[in-house]
């Protein structure tokens, strides 16, 4: 299902602000994924996929997402 969802070209150009340490978090995460398991994936990608599971978190989960956890405290 997932895969299927990344694949939609019908993409919009959005900015997310990331500080330096994050940015390099999510490189490092990507070549890891590459040289280490064979996953073609990039930067763009990551983001698209963990803001739908934070959506789905808070629509399955609502009060109990993550989401909602982190900004109550």
């Amino acid at each position: 299902m997932w895969r299927k969802v990344l694949a939609v070209s019908e993409t919009h150009n959005s900015a997310l602000r990331l500080s330096a340490q994050e940015r390099d978090d999510i490189e490092d995460c990507v070549l890891l994924l590459r040289r280490k398991f064979g996953i073609k994936t990039s930067m763009n990608e990551l983001a698209r996929l963990g803001l739908l599971l934070l959506v789905r978190d808070v629509r399955t989960r609502k009060n109990e997402s993550l989401v909602c956890a982190v900004k109550k405290l």
